[in-house]
This record gives C-alpha cells, sequence and structure tokens, in this order.
C-alpha cells in the first residue's frame, strides 16, 4: 500500500509525500526480511533524493541497494545501481570514482550480453571523457556505444528471422498434414467405394 502510495505522490511531484511511503514501504521489506522488495525500495528512495540534489543520501542508498542486488545474485540490477552510483559522480564532477563503477557497470552487462544498458553505458562514458579532454577515449566509447546498438538491432533482427522460419515450419506442416489428411480420406472413399462395389 505504502509502495502504491509512494508511487501515486512521485508522478504527482510530491517527493517528500513519496519519500515517506518509499522510507514505510522499505521498513515493511525490512521487517518481512524480503531481499527484493528492500532492494527495489532503497533505489526509489535514492532516487528522491538524487532528484532533489541531496547526492550524500543517493549514494548511501544506491550503495545499499547494490549490496542487496549483489546478496540476490541479480547481475542486471547489480550493473543498474553501479551506473546509477557512477551517474551521481558524475553529476558531482568526481570524474575518476564515476568512470570507475561505469567500467564495473559495463565488465557485468557484458557479462550478461545486456546491450541495452551497454549502450548507455558507454555514451555516458563518452560524455565524461569529453567533459575531462579526453576525446580520443571520448570516440571510442562513442564507438563502442554504436557497437553496442548494433548488437541489439542484429539480435532483433536474429529473433525475427528465427520467428519467422519458426512460423513458415509450421504453416509447412500443417500443409503437409492437411495434405495428408485429404489423401487418407481419398484412399478411405476409393475403398468404401470398392468395398461396396464387391
Amino acid at each position: 500500500t505504502f509502495d502504491m502510495k509512494a508511487g501515486v505522490s512521485y508522478t504527482e511531484k510530491d517527493d517528500i509525500k513519496a519519500l515517506d511511503y518509499f522510507l514505510r514501504a522499505l521498513d515493511i521489506y525490512k521487517e518481512l526480511n524480503h531481499a527484493e522488495g528492500i532492494s527495489s525500495e532503497l533505489n526509489n528512495v535514492a532516487v528522491i533524493y538524487e532528484e532533489t540534489g541531496n547526492y550524500k543520501q543517493a549514494l548511501v542508498y544506491h550503495k545499499e541497494s547494490l549490496a542487496f542486488a549483489r546478496k540476490l545474485e541479480d547481475k542486471i540490477d547489480i550493473a543498474i545501481s553501479l551506473y546509477n552510483i557512477a551517474l551521481i559522480y558524475k553529476s558531482q564532477k568526481d570524474f575518476p570514482q564515476a568512470i570507475t563503477y561505469i567500467d564495473s557497470g559495463i565488465f557485468i552487462a557484458k557479462e550478461i550480453k545486456d546491450y541495452n544498458n551497454m549502450i548507455e553505458y558507454y555514451k555516458t562514458l563518452s560524455e565524461i571523457y569529453v567533459e575531462t579532454g579526453a576525446f580520443k577515449k571520448a570516440l571510442e566509447c562513442k564507438d563502442l556505444s554504436s557497437v553496442a546498438n548494433d548488437s541489439v538491432f542484429s539480435h532483433e533482427r536474429s529473433k525475427q528471422i528465427i520467428e519467422m522460419g519458426t512460423k513458415y515450419e509450421s504453416e509447412k506442416k500443417e500443409l503437409e498434414n492437411q495434405r495428408l489428411s485429404a489423401e487418407t480420406d481419398k484412399q478411405r472413399t476409393i475403398i468404401i467405394g470398392a468395398t461396396i462395389g464387391l
């Protein structure tokens, strides 16, 4: 219930009320020892703090969320938490820390072939390198973002081709079944006709 109220408050841009509800939901999940709920609410609280400019508290909650994602061995959430932490460091112009966290997120994203998030990670890394004057590295990251994007497109295209192939094979099998059924019916008719003729 608190989670739903927090969501409504958040969409209505009432950050204080949303934060209160997210914190209450977090307490409930902690009482229940519900790790996924805890991880989710920690992230929600961190986002509210981040949006209100309280980066110190946002980091505390994002890092706690990262710890729960690691506990759950949820690599997607680990990578996302690492990226969220990197974004805070980037906004504070702490580029070495931001790069460290993004690199860790990229490592995990590569491991699980999460190309959608890799696109964003490399774009952000490219922006950091532009801000720090490392233009060659910025270009390399931009290219890597494009490669990840191509991988997403290629994966989607492969998926479509496989689906089309499966559909074709199913239709082919269905037509063959219909043909065999028609032949069987024809043979029955001939046998019945021959039997009646005797």
